[in-house]
């Protein structure tokens, strides 16, 4: 984003104030797009919605945030968005809700601003989210939240929707709103839970989508009792389509159910199930969007997430077929969706379509000490045990003719190997990956690279690694990366000034420091490709004294490539590149 600003305009970064989000598109770092897509902190209750801002048609994804560290049920504060042209390489765009921005009717420190929804009507884009409120019982009430862009920030409406049915005394109120725009006339309603009696309900809204401009429902969806959370309703064709969490017989564990209708006001019939059901998943809320050409499911996990966020749930996201008023029923995948190109991207073969043998996945925790990304990584591998990356896009580009393979790996005291194939596991051998003999053992890694002794075809292959090892579990592997290897320098200019109200400089080759004046702001320091994905410990040290910020990038974490530093506050923006070769 780059705005059109004043030169030197006053800006001072505050050292108790700095805010450093690690985000963006890097060519060398993880890929967050496999099952989960974000694993830097959790993400609930998604809310996919297509827009097109500027020009640009995208897929922004609204998510709660569960806290890190707290107590209590769902405990929540912040709307996240992330945004995606490809559904592979997503950008992180910040905080779009923030409890504390809230209105004053509004329990300020409940960490209960729950699931959202957001939707572009009358020429603005208004959020829909439940907040507990300071009265007796602290009820839960759903209120509107407007921005002019879908990342926001969202300004919250002074007042919450009144008559949704929150005025009965319970603590929980009204929760879980979904806004459906009917496309056949232009109508506008609002489903969501009533807590009182565990229903889901549904309302006509008036044409800005501000207030009930009719009587409420309770939505029949055909299935036995059990609805639990959560709504979704779309329209194709002449179909109208209800998701929603169902628990079956009661049992505790949640699935995806769906209903099928002629009309958004019913007669609804249950069509069954989406997703199935994990054991110990006791909570499972969902979305879907269709961005093209093809149809997307968006579900929150505990069993994905919890062994890397500590508990907490993330977003993982798979195809979806429908067909009339069929859709069908899909597994949980660890791969989920998108094409990562071979030229550009790191592959997460811990996120692999298909496996072969005995091979584990370990956690990386997000609170780690290492030099690993939160996520997983490959363990307890046997003798030609194998996986298999669906589809990556092999077409080298002008920068990266594919020519070389690297792995992140840990290993014991055993020479070991990988070897690098296309299609399957008996398929054309690219190239094979001498593992090191030890790198200090299976808790310290290392990265190794080796030149391809044949040139993969060009478009999307699967991509098939195949292990070789004289005893299971001597080595781990974490990720792949194709390309050159990198060289030792880098590029830096003596130094500029950046046209956008903050003074940037670089003064060596690891070193930037930013002046400022006479303003005290959060901000977002960030170091992103060209393409804005996030690059994981971007930064060695941040320091601040005065009015400069100085920024030491760790250049363990860069490879040969363009890069972007982003630098923003609430009111401007500047992105300034640099070249790591």
């Amino acid at each position: 984003m780059m705005n059109n600003v004043r030169l030197k305009s006053s800006l001072t970064f505050n050292a108790a104030l700095l805010i450093v989000f690690i985000c963006g598109i890097a060519p060398r770092s993880p890929v967050f797009a496999d099952n989960c897509f974000a694993t830097l902190h959790p993400t609930s209750d998604p809310a996919p919605s297509v827009f097109t801002y500027n020009g640009v048609t995208k897929v922004y994804v609204y998510c709660t945030q569960d806290k890190i560290g707290s107590t209590g049920s769902y405990p929540i504060d912040t709307i996240h968005c992330y945004s995606s042209t490809d559904m592979f390489h997503w950008k992180d765009e910040g905080t779009a809700l923030d409890e504390q921005h809230c209105a004053s009717w509004v329990n300020k420190g409940a960490h209960q601003l729950w699931a959202p929804h957001v939707v572009f009507l009358k020429g603005l884009y208004r959020m829909y989210v439940p907040e507990t409120a300071m009265t007796t019982g602290h009820p839960a009430h759903i209120f509107m939240a407007t921005s002019a862009t879908p990342t926001g920030p969202f300004t919250p409406a002074p007042s919450y929707i009144t008559g949704l049915g929150e005025e009965v005394p319970n603590p929980y109120g009204v929760i879980d709103p979904f806004c459906f725009i009917d496309p056949s006339d232009s109508s506008v309603w609002l489903s969501y839970r009533d807590n009182n009696n565990a229903d889901l309900d549904l309302v006509r809204m008036n044409d800005s989508g501000t207030a009930i401009a009719g009587t409420k429902a309770i939505v029949n969806t055909g299935a036995a009792t059990g609805y639990k959370e959560g709504s979704w309703m779309w329209k194709l064709n002449s179909v109208y389509y209800l998701a929603y969490a169902f628990t079956p017989n009661n049992s505790g564990n949640e699935i995806i159910a769906y209903s099928t209708a002629s009309s958004a006001q019913g007669p609804w019939t249950s069509r069954g199930q989406i997703c199935p059901r994990n054991s110990g998943e006791w909570t499972i809320h969902s979305g879907c969007c269709f961005f093209n050409n093809q149809w997307y499911f968006f579900y929150h996990e505990v069993t994905f997430g919890g062994s890397i966020l500590a508990g907490k749930r993330c977003t993982a996201i798979e195809y979806m077929t429908i067909s009339g008023t069929t859709i069908t029923p899909m597994a949980k995948t660890l791969r989920g969706v998108g094409v990562p190109s071979a030229a550009v991207d790191t592959i997460q073969v811990d996120r692999y379509s298909s496996v072969t043998g005995t091979i584990a996945t370990t956690p990386i925790p997000y609170n780690t000490t290492g030099s690993e990304e939160p996520g997983w990584y490959l363990s307890g591998i046997s003798n030609n045990a194998s996986v298999i990356y669906d589809s990556v896009d092999f077409t080298p580009t002008a920068g990266n003719k594919i020519g070389t393979v690297r792995a992140r790996v840990s290993s014991a005291n055993a020479t070991s190997s990988i070897e690098v194939r296309v299609g399957t596991a008996a398929g054309a051998l690219l190239g094979t990956i001498a593992v090191p003999a030890g790198t200090g053992g299976l808790s310290t890694w290392t990265t190794t690279a080796t030149a391809l002794t044949a040139t993969p075809p060009a478009g999307h292959q699967n991509l098939a690694l195949v292990f070789k090892c004289a005893a299971p579990n001597t080595f781990q592997v974490n990720w792949i990366q194709f390309g050159q290897v990198p060289a030792t320098s880098i590029k830096y200019s003596a130094g500029f000034i950046g046209q956008s109200g903050f003074e940037i400089r670089r003064v060596t080759k690891t070193t930037f420091r930013i002046n400022c004046a006479n303003e005290a702001s959060h901000a977002q320091i960030r170091v992103l490709s060209v393409t804005g994905r996030e690059i994981a410990h971007a930064f060695k040290n941040l320091s601040s004294a005065g009015n400069r910020v100085t920024v030491d990038l760790d250049s363990r974490h860069f490879s040969a490539g363009s890069y972007m530093l982003a630098i923003k506050n609430h009111t401007r923006s500047f992105q300034t590149p640099f070249l790591f070769e």
